[in-house]
C-alpha cells in the first residue's frame, strides 16, 4: 500500500505540474536480507526490488491491484535470482575498483548522458510496537529520514513506532519545489481506499 500511494503523489504530482510521463517509473524498495545472510560477516544486509509501475491507472483502487501484482512478480524472481546476489557481487568487487569507476564516471557527467535505474526510493522499516526509553523520557514519535539518491530526487522513507507508520520524505527542492504537496497526495490516496471500503 505505501509503494502504491508514493506511486501515486510522483505521478499526480508530475501531471499537475505538467511535466510528461513515461509509459512506467520505476520505485526501487530496498529488502532486508538479515536473516538469510549465512555466514556473511557484514552487518549490511540490504538488497532491493526494482518495481516497473505504469503511470497510467484508473484510480487508486486499481493502482493498488496493480502494484500488489508487481511486487509479486519482483519477489519472485529476487528469489529466483537470490536474495544474496546485488550483495555478493558487492562483496566481490574491490572497493578500489568501485571508487575509481564512479570517480571518472562523475569527472566524465556520464550520469548526466545516461537515464536513472530508477526515478524513487521507498523505504519501509518495521519498529518496535512497545515504548522505547531513553533516560526516562519516552519516544514520542520517529521521524525517519533516508538520502536521495543521484537522477531521482525524492526518498519515502517510513518507520513504524507503537503501531503507528511515521513518514520522512526527502526530495531535492530544485527538481520539485513543492515538496510538501507529496504528503498531501499520499493522504488522498489513502482516503480515497478508505472510501472504496465503505
Amino acid at each position: 500500500m505505501l509503494v502504491a500511494g508514493c506511486h501515486f503523489a510522483v505521478v499526480t504530482y508530475l501531471k499537475s505540474h505538467d511535466l510528461a510521463l513515461p509509459e512506467n517509473l520505476v520505485a526501487m524498495v530496498p529488502v532486508s536480507i538479515h536473516e538469510k545472510a549465512g555466514g556473511i560477516d557484514s552487518k549490511n544486509k540490504v538488497s532491493a526490488l526494482f518495481l516497473r509501475i505504469p503511470t497510467a491507472f484508473n484510480g487508486p483502487g486499481e493502482l493498488l491491484g496493480l502494484v500488489h501484482e508487481i511486487i509479486d512478480r519482483a519477489k519472485a524472481v529476487h528469489s529466483d535470482l537470490g536474495s544474496l546476489f546485488f550483495y555478493n557481487a558487492a562483496e566481490v568487487i574491490p572497493p578500489v575498483f568501485l571508487q575509481t569507476v564512479f570517480r571518472l564516471a562523475t569527472r566524465s557527467e556520464i550520469f548526466d548522458l545516461v537515464p536513472p535505474v530508477f526515478n524513487y526510493v521507498v523505504s519501509n522499516v518495521p519498529g518496535p510496537d512497545i515504548d522505547l526509553f531513553l533516560a526516562g523520557s519516552r519516544l514520542e514519535k520517529v521521524i525517519p529520514m533516508a538520502p536521495i539518491a543521484d537522477g531521482s530526487g525524492i526518498t519515502f522513507a517510513f518507520v513504524s513506532y507503537r503501531k503507528v507508520v511515521h513518514l520522512g520524505l526527502v526530495a531535492d527542492p530544485k527538481l520539485f519545489p513543492n515538496g510538501a504537496q507529496f504528503v498531501k497526495l499520499i493522504d488522498e490516496f489513502l482516503t480515497a481506499l478508505l472510501k472504496l471500503g465503505d
